[in-house]
């Protein structure tokens, strides 16, 4: 892996600025609503966020992801006979579009729904209303059958889970009278105002406290949440808003149970008071570009150039500048951290800095692989799953480099041993990759645990094996159970790979892939490296990748590769390096590599390419470097 890569690793964000989207900080009612993409009142307020958090309760262990997904099944149940009734219709095209609703769900990888401020239908225009009435009422029953489920699991103990499947339930059913009455939502004329309508935005009249702004240079925006103070354009301290929002609720969602009570969502679903919202804002420093970001920060923040963003602990604020997508990914870790120190739950900071700084670090890269994803009837969220950009970088230095710390010996290092260390970033790859499988391994049955461990971890109350009885794991059986994690099975690929074309990276070591396999992987049209490492390569694989045009590294070691299996690798235009180490190569396949005439690396170790094979690639490609 090239040093570049190994920076973005842990790096969450460039330098570029984005061309500015035209939008007037002037926030009427409708601009607003767009912007909060139906913001929730989803807090327990002030008391119930101080309140004790009651330990899971018998049942809680329920396979809860797996009764999600079998609610999907009796949905794809209601969907395939309306396809039915189109095909009986004369329309193929109607029961497509029906079928294509199903949502085949991972369960390695979290859902989380925003509710919308509209009101029922969901669907009221394109197509014949018989159809559209028969979707409409499909859609309410699985409303009706999620809200079941999560009146089940807060019977259980299990508050997390039900407080997520609250928010699905209006995904499905927008006027759930019992669900918007739970979270607060209130009627309006058209439909449901579920957040005030608080947005403000003022020239700021003073210098500013902590950087050097002179007065009327930036601005003040309040937010439901948040307090932006900014010197950057409106458009897109406009766009910094929403991203914010998003992840914050994002945020409550998944770590209900940290600031949570599993006993407060029983008695909302029982008819016994309601969600209030939190009061709390979270303050934001938004700079303009990297150049201000640097100039401002730099007299005040040694080594900050180093960095994309970073949150400080101390002052209580965020730092953040506007670059380009990947800065998106540096808002929301240094948000986790932020949120998680400011909740009310982290007390004694000084003593969480010396132990478990790894899964600081994990979590708040786990935020990082929240992907939004379009559906006929709205918008949702994923986090996880086999494809996440850090799991890459886990799974590639695990099996490939063979790099790994035993799970024991990485939780006592703390915050000055870990920066100290020169492994920090392959240290930042691990610690994203043992947060996943915290998060999503074993269907999410972990995650109430880890939110419990949480609440003591941030409190800097860890006492030795804390972690384990928390867990429910010894240290040896994590590190057993994580490596079988990263592993990929052949489906996963085909049946979960989310948004393609927004690839950049994939490891796939030790996979059989089939050629549906690479079709399924030229889709990442974005695509700069790949990992096939010890994985069979059936021949013609490389057609399958041809629009992969920006494939730079492409890492084939110990790879079985059938006849023919390089040819047509020459369609791969971008490629650079080729690492075949240790796979089944020979000279038969060297006029294939022959052909690609950009490549500038190749490795060739522990392969049967003999120094015929090696001197007839230096005649046709002389200034490739060959590693032999």
């Amino acid at each position: 892996m090239s040093g570049t890569q190994k920076r973005n690793c842990i790096s969450r964000g460039m330098t570029l600025t984005p061309a500015k989207i035209k939008m007037p900080l002037k926030w009427s009612r409708v601009s607003w609503l767009r912007l909060s993409l139906g913001i929730l009142i989803c807090s327990l307020g002030v008391a119930g966020e101080t309140s004790a958090q009651s330990l899971p309760k018998e049942g809680s262990s329920t396979d809860w992801r797996g009764e999600r997904i079998a609610l999907e099944n009796e949905f794809a149940n209601d969907l395939n006979k309306i396809a039915q009734w189109c095909d009986a219709n004369g329309e193929p095209k109607l029961a497509q579009t029906t079928l294509s609703l199903f949502t085949d769900r991972d369960p390695r990888r979290q859902y989380i729904f925003l509710p919308s401020e509209k009101s029922m239908p969901i669907l009221s225009a394109g197509g014949p209303q018989e159809w559209l009435d028969q979707l409409n009422q499909a859609s309410v029953d699985q409303g009706n059958r999620i809200f079941d489920l999560a009146k089940l699991a807060a019977d259980k103990g299990a508050g997390s889970f039900a407080y997520q499947l609250l928010h699905e339930v209006l995904f499905y059913n927008r006027d759930h009278l019992a669900t918007r009455k739970i979270l607060g939502h209130k009627r309006q004329q058209d439909g449901w105002n579920v957040a005030p309508d608080s947005l403000r935005a003022k020239t700021a009249t003073r210098p500013h406290d902590f950087v050097q702004w002179p007065a009327k240079s930036y601005v003040r925006v309040l937010t439901p949440h948040f307090e932006i103070e900014s010197d950057a354009g409106e458009a897109r301290i406009a766009y910094l808003a929403q991203e914010l929002e998003q992840t914050y609720l994002i945020w409550r969602q998944i770590f209900y149970d940290y600031w949570g009570s599993s006993d407060a969502v029983k008695r909302w679903i029982d008819g016994r008071g309601t969600a209030s919202r939190s009061r709390r804002r979270y303050r934001i420093l938004f700079f303009k570009d990297r150049a201000s970001y640097l100039q401002q920060l730099a007299p005040l923040v040694p080594g900050v150039e180093v960095s994309t963003g970073y949150y400080d602990g101390k002052a209580e604020i965020s730092f953040f500048y506007d670059g380009d997508k990947t800065s998106e990914d540096t808002w929301r870790h240094e948000l986790t951290h932020q949120l998680f120190r400011e909740s009310g739950r982290a007390t004694n900071q000084k003593a969480f800095e010396k132990q478990f700084i790894w899964l600081d670090e994990g979590i708040a890269t786990y935020a990082e692989s929240t992907a939004k994803n379009q559906h006929l009837f709205g918008e949702y969220y994923t986090l996880g799953g086999f494809d996440s950009r850090r799991i890459q970088y886990a799974r590639f230095r695990r099996f490939l480099e063979n790099y790994y710390i035993p799970s024991q010996d990485l939780s006592n290092l703390g915050r000055v041993q870990l920066q100290q260390r020169n492994d920090l970033v392959k240290i930042y790859s691990e610690s994203a990759g043992l947060a996943e499988f915290l998060m999503n391994s074993q269907r999410g049955a972990l995650q109430p645990k880890l939110n419990q461990f949480l609440k003591i971890m941030y409190q800097g109350k860890v006492k030795p094996g804390r972690f384990q009885s928390a867990i429910g794991k010894t240290f040896l059986e994590l590190d057993e159970q994580y490596v079988d994690f990263l592993k990929i099975q052949p489906a996963e690929i085909t049946r979960f790979l989310i948004r393609p074309e927004l690839k950049t990276e994939l490891s796939l070591p030790g996979v059989n892939l089939t050629l549906k396999d690479f079709e399924a992987i030229g889709k990442c049209v974005q695509l700069n490296w790949l990992d096939l490492s010890g994985s069979r390569l059936p021949g013609d694989c490389f057609l399958r990748l041809g629009a992969c045009h920006q494939l730079n590294q492409l890492f084939l070691n110990g790879c079985q590769l059938e006849e023919g299996a390089l040819n047509r690798i020459s369609s791969l235009r971008g490629l650079n390096e080729i690492n075949l180490s240790g796979s089944s190569i020979s000279n038969r396949d060297v006029l294939a590599l022959a052909k690609v005439t950009q490549l500038k690396s190749l490795n060739l170790t522990r392969t049967r390419v003999t120094e015929d094979g090696i001197n007839l690639l230096k005649k046709e490609l002389p200034n490739l470097k060959i590693i032999q």
